[in-house]
């Protein structure tokens, strides 16, 4: 084999790669691959799924449309006062449970003036201090967390402050133990679920 014709095969071998990679990359801009990715994905975990393997200690206890419209008599129409979820808290703890994962934003206080919950009338205050006080009392709960930006002080703003119509709100602080720790970032636009690993 000469130099000649190994270096027009190294040469013709990368721009085979080259174009290869290139069409790849074409393809995937279009979004022609994602579709198919997920029924592969989708293939690939019906294969290794095993029903027989998983724990039946795991338990979801999940809020669903189901649940909420059954529970309407007794919670009141969604969103639900914090209280409901103090006693979920509770009562999976009295299991007990290994950890509680709540996958709900608590942004900004509650601003109702009265819930009917238990045949009491709660506050929205009041209903705030059930779910810290539940949450501090129980030592396996993992709250969702909302990283926001705030900008920088003292020194050069990097990109545009938000234009405010009115002074923001402040944000809630719990105030909760480092058992409150961050699950996720994402910002659910309706409730998800909560799940409980019981003993």
């Amino acid at each position: 084999m000469t130099p000649g014709s190994l270096v027009r095969k190294l040469l013709a071998g990368a721009l085979i790669g080259l174009g290869a990679a290139g069409l790849v990359c074409l393809v995937a801009w279009t979004g022609r691959l994602e579709s198919t990715e997920l029924l592969m994905y989708d293939w690939r975990m019906r294969l290794a799924a095993d029903p027989a393997s998983v724990s039946r200690d795991i338990v979801l206890v999940e809020i669903n449309d189901t649940t909420i419209r059954d529970l309407e008599p007794v919670a009141g129409r969604w969103p639900w006062p914090r209280v409901v979820l103090s006693s979920l808290i509770d009562y999976l703890n009295r299991a007990p449970a290994k950890v509680v994962a709540i996958d709900f934003s608590f942004l900004e206080h509650d601003r109702i003036l009265g819930y009917s919950y238990g045949g009491d009338t709660w506050s929205g205050k009041e209903s705030d201090a059930a779910l810290v006080d539940s949450v501090r009392q129980a030592p396996n709960v993992v709250l969702l967390a909302d990283a926001i930006y705030e900008g920088v002080t003292g020194a050069p703003q990097q990109n545009a402050p938000a234009r405010w119509n009115s002074a923001p709100t402040s944000r809630p602080h719990l105030n909760l133990t480092s058992t409150a720790i961050l699950v996720n970032s994402v910002r659910w636009n309706f409730p998800c679920c909560c799940w409980a690993h019981l003993n």
